[in-house]
């Protein structure tokens, strides 16, 4: 990694440049869209997957509710799937 602002390599751990004591932004521990859209198209579709998305996402800061969303929707769509290929629907 690089200071932004003179551009020296620095260390993993370091929270200033040891340069020109710029402050080190390390980049946000997020999930990406595309594994928010294909959480929630396997959410309906391949609801274990779906879940297991959730779970993920939960962990992430930036997607709580949406992680939230998708365990509810892959338990309520795994319940259909199950009654479905059971013969009950």
């Amino acid at each position: 990694m690089f200071c932004r602002g003179c551009s020296v390599r620095l260390n993993e751990l370091a929270r200033v440049c040891p340069e020109c004591r710029t402050p080190v932004v390390y980049p946000e521990n997020t999930i990406s869209d595309g594994l928010l859209v294909a959480g929630w198209v396997f959410s309906f579709l391949g609801p274990i997957v779906g879940f297991i998305i959730g779970i993920v996402a939960t962990s992430k800061k930036q997607s709580v509710a949406a992680g939230v969303g998708m365990l509810i929707v892959s338990t309520l769509m795994f319940v259909f799937w199950v009654a479905k290929f059971k013969g009950a629907i």
